[in-house]
């Protein structure tokens, strides 16, 4: 009997203490939960009826609202548990600068993983800092991009705003609290934050290196990346114990393709401060392997790979056969190139280059630009070698960082850059004096190599008026030690005398003539004396101002729409223009043309139409005439005109014709099917163009 009291009393004793410790724990329960941290994020607004939400980040998560079959399957840890507004992928077309509004309640760091296909970022992201990590999903990798904001509302644009291209999924946002002195970007190890967070070091003297477009980046791991092929892909890495010229450093990275087997191998170029700086660009989709190798511990024995995405961007300037080409297109083009302002102006103003892409490029119709650097590369400010301060002067960083921009911006817009080395001697710029090829000269090189060499898009000249002081060895001793620095092909040339068809040497990669106004027969000779090179007619084709005519040399706007035609149905032969008829500096670059119109029909009409393989044929017609060699048709041009004939025998069954007045906006006269032969009765004189197509 005793045993069955104590057990009651014993079960109900047991429950008065537990109920006796619940109590006040269940009181300071209610009274956190009263006084908890509001939401990090409130507020939500979208502006579509889509629905939106917000939610607890981690592995597995629903990356949609509307796809929920796609979820996260990689995430930093810095970002597990962070609060993450799930997006609608049905919005991943909107264009709208406002779109996605929600309101902060504390300040924190702001993460898009934004679409790693992306070729250019929407305009309202643009300012963003890349994270240097990956957000892996069952849908696509997502580039993660980051930035510090204080409390209050914040507004998101659409996914595809301008000037956004390529990506083809809608972005996601996740929200982190910032650490209580948070006023800046994030840092590598935040106090109060999980390690890992990326790192942006505010220095004294920042090291110069632009922003290259268009890039894709996504890290993996410290140095692993996700990038578009033909896009260009960076590394910085500090060094702060090297003691010597920091140009002088020798450090590289061998790039292999684990599939074929191809390598590249790119060196690491001095960015300012402490830190090198290291570029890639992938030539085939896949998975490249890179090792970096020196005798500076830091640099040695890096090792990471890069994930290789197909795209369809342009590619490097190169050869196909006898014609200018792009190696990821693989469209051959005749480089049509306007004169650019001198690189100060374009480090000066970082809009300069948008804005001559938007009036020359996509308003003209040119397809690139032409600078002349001369002793620029060693003082931004300084053409002339004579007024370099230093006896023995570094590469200036100021100039690279404008280069870059415009090299990138340009080829982001599918155009070229093509530069000119150096100028002549009686002005001091070039560096004769310091020794062609010599120490100086060849840090240069290796320099330009290394910071340019990886970027796709441009061609380098040796310079003007060069019969007066290089010969042919030193120019193939100079695109010897280029190439073998570059891990990328570029094209290399060097222009021959005055109205001369000949070179100072037949060995480097393009050929090239300064001819002072050539007309189609002269390009016809330069293609005779060079048939298995492009070619560039590498005088500057200016309108000169009236007081200025030179008798040997002016162009006018008639002159200039035709050379345009004749350069192209001559050969392919590249050009570079300008317009100084208000009497400008050539530094300030051309001036906007007045027949604009005309010049974007020639661009209008030869796109898609010139290849490679193209033949003469002017005896089938009364013009000048370029066929395909595989019969699938050709072009006509003949000036002053109102009859056009051209003999059709031997080309495909099945082609139709058409016109265009080269002196009017681009508008095609649809001729109809042909076969045989062909007359047509303009309907008035001008100058015109036919395709057989």
């Amino acid at each position: 009997m005793i045993d069955h009291i104590r057990r009651p009393f014993a079960f109900a004793l047991i429950i008065l203490l537990i109920g006796l410790i619940a109590a006040p724990l269940w009181i300071w329960r209610s009274n956190a939960q009263d006084q908890a941290t509001p939401p990090l994020v409130s507020e939500l607004t979208v502006a579509s009826d889509r629905f939106y939400e917000l939610d607890t980040l981690a592995i597995d998560a629903a990356l949609y609202t509307d796809r929920r079959r796609f979820v996260f399957s990689g995430l930093p840890d810095y970002l597990l548990g962070a609060t993450y507004v799930r997006t609608a992928n049905n919005d991943k077309s909107v264009a709208d600068e406002a779109f996605l509004g929600f309101t902060l309640t504390a300040p924190a760091l702001v993460y898009v993983a934004y679409d790693a296909r992306a070729t250019q970022l929407p305009g309202w992201l643009a300012d963003w800092t890349p994270a240097g990590a990956t957000i892996e999903t069952t849908d696509v990798p997502r580039a993660l991009y980051v930035r510090s904001f204080a409390a209050g509302p914040l507004s998101l644009g659409g996914n595809l705003a301008s000037p956004a291209a390529g990506a083809q999924s809608n972005y996601s946002v996740m929200v982190v609290a910032a650490a209580p002195d948070a006023s800046a970007e994030p840092t590598a190890e935040p106090t109060g934050e999980p390690t890992g967070v990326p790192t942006i070091e505010p220095t004294a003297e920042p090291p110069i290196v632009a922003t290259v477009e268009p890039t894709v980046i996504a890290e993996d791991s410290a140095y692993n990346r996700v990038a578009l092929q033909w896009a260009v892909v960076e590394w910085a890495f500090e060094n702060p114990s090297y003691a010597g010229n920091p140009f002088d450093l020798l450090a590289s990275a061998e790039f292999v393709h684990r599939a074929s087997g191809e390598v590249r191998r790119s060196a690491f170029f001095y960015a300012g401060g402490d830190t090198w700086g290291l570029r890639f660009t992938g030539t085939q989709p896949g998975a490249w392997s890179f090792r970096t190798s020196s005798d500076d511990p830091e640099l040695n024995g890096i090792s990471g790979t890069v994930i290789v995405e197909s795209s369809d961007l342009p590619g490097f300037v190169v050869a196909d056969g006898a014609v200018w080409s792009r190696s990821g297109s693989g469209q051959a083009f005749v480089p049509q190139l306007v004169m650019a302002p001198s690189i100060p102006k374009f480090a000066a103003d970082p809009n300069l280059a948008e804005a001559w892409i938007a009036t020359f490029l996509r308003g003209h119709g040119f397809n690139g630009f032409h600078l002349s650097m001369q002793c620029r590369w060693f003082e931004i400010d300084q053409s002339s070698c004579s007024q370099i301060s230093a006896a023995d002067p570094n590469p200036d960083l100021r100039t690279f960082a404008a280069l870059d921009q415009l090299i990138s911006e340009t080829y982001a817009a599918g155009g070229v850059v093509h530069l000119w080395m150096w100028g002549d001697s009686q002005r001091n710029q070039n560096p004769e004096d310091w020794g062609l090829n010599g120490p100086i000269d060849q840090r240069l090189q290796r320099y330009i190599a290394a910071r340019l060499g990886p970027l796709p898009g441009w061609s380098l000249g040796y310079g003007y008026d060069l019969y007066e002081w290089v010969d042919g060895e030193q120019l193939e001793t100079w695109h010897s030690y280029m190439h073998a620095q570059m891990g990328w092909d570029h094209l290399l040339g060097a222009r021959s005398g005055k109205n001369e068809i000949t070179q100072l040497s037949y060995n480097l990669d393009y050929r090239s003539y300064e001819w002072l106004l050539p007309g189609y027969p002269v390009y016809r000779q330069m293609r005779a004396d060079s048939p298995d090179r492009p070619i560039f007619a590498e005088d500057r084709y200016r309108i000169f101002p009236t007081e200025r005519r030179y008798a040997d040399r002016n162009y006018t706007l008639d002159a200039t729409r035709r050379g345009l035609w004749h350069s192209v149905l001559g050969g392919g032969i590249a050009n570079i223009w300008g317009n100084v008829f208000d009497g400008r500096d050539y530094g300030d670059g051309s001036a906007i043309y007045p027949n604009a119109d005309q010049i974007k029909t020639y661009a209008t009409f030869w796109q898609n139409r010139f290849g490679a393989g193209m033949q003469f044929c002017d005896p089938r017609s009364n013009g000048f005439c370029l066929e395909r060699g595989d019969g699938s048709g050709l072009v006509v041009y003949r000036e002053d005109a109102d009859t056009v004939t051209i003999d059709l025998s031997g080309l495909n069954d099945s082609l139709r014709a058409v016109a265009v007045d080269t002196k009017l906006p681009y508008a095609e006269i649809d001729l109809g099917p042909v076969s045989g032969s062909l007359k047509w009765n303009a309907p008035y004189v001008s100058d015109w163009a036919i395709s057989i197509e």
